[in-house]
């Protein structure tokens, strides 16, 4: 797998945006689509 490769977060409506925020402030090196 690539380590370059973007994380991909699927929100449900239910809490997908405060797990989105906690991994960016986690790995603010890796690009995160919604």
């Amino acid at each position: 797998m690539d380590a370059r490769a973007p994380i991909g977060v699927f929100d449900s409506g239910v809490g997908g945006l405060t797990v989105l925020r906690a991994l960016r402030a986690a790995l603010p090196w890796r690009e995160f689509h919604l």
